[in-house]
């Protein structure tokens, strides 16, 4: 168990400031990546129930713009079992079902542990959180007492995909790897498909195949020459300016 630094937590609050949650921070420069931080909270959550309060709440606010494929390749950087217990509560508050794509590969603490590392520090309140644990965590082989969701500290959805265009271009086109392609496209032109693949961090074949479409329907162009050079069509670009529609 490490001890969570105030640089990293300060950072996660500024993400997740930059992702809805309405805290007193300022919010992230630049593009957050919702699935790496949510892996990230994962862990510094443990350490800060307000982290995880907010981990719980994005989750059920935002389930349709979370790119499962995505969450199940950072899944080894992640605490499988609070990310198991995570996306079980979503589910089990109107959630998508395909979240059990995820919870399928988290397997529970072999030997139970308390959610929260400040809790099991204390032997009193360790003792409560065993006796009053509830049933949700007790699958994954957590003892916590919290099922809490912020819904007075939350931005309008409106807001979030204004600030976040990678989330704006989900809520368009589904949390799928079209909508990635043209996120980074639209960061970086003259991006070869071997770099976009690496970047998006879905396979060759896959974003060969997906860009092979989007090249056809005059969403993206091919510049002459080798490596597969592309680029977003004028028209899309300017489309993708307004969004959210």
């Amino acid at each position: 168990m490490n001890a969570l630094d105030e640089n990293t937590k300060e950072t996660l609050y500024r993400k997740w400031r930059r992702l809805g949650w309405d805290v007193d921070a300022e919010a992230y420069d630049g593009h957050v990546d919702p699935e790496e931080t949510i892996v990230e909270t994962t862990h510094a959550g443990r350490h800060d129930d307000r982290l995880f309060e907010w981990l719980l709440t994005f989750t059920r606010n935002y389930w349709d713009l979370i790119n499962i494929k995505k969450v199940l390749r950072l899944l080894d950087r992640a605490d499988k079992p609070v990310l198991g217990a995570v996306f079980d509560i979503a589910m089990a508050h109107g959630a998508t079902r395909n979240f059990r794509t995820i919870t399928e590969k988290c397997g529970p603490y072999v030997k139970p542990q308390i959610l929260f590392h400040k809790m099991g520090a204390f032997e009193g309140l360790r003792a409560q959180e065993i006796k009053n644990g509830l049933e949700t965590y007790k699958k994954w082989g957590l003892y916590c007492t919290m099922m809490d969701f912020y819904e007075d500290a939350a931005l309008r959805r409106r807001e979030v995909l204004q600030k976040n265009p990678l989330l704006a271009l989900r809520a368009l086109l589904g949390s799928n790897i079209r909508a990635e392609i043209l996120f980074f496209l639209e960061q970086q032109t003259g991006m070869a498909i071997q770099a976009l693949a690496r970047n998006i961090g879905y396979a060759y074949s896959a974003v060969y195949n997906e860009v092979l479409a989007m090249v056809k329907n005059g969403l993206v162009v091919e510049k002459p020459g080798r490596g597969h050079i592309l680029s977003l069509s004028e028209h899309i670009r300017q489309l993708l300016k307004v969004l959210p529609a």
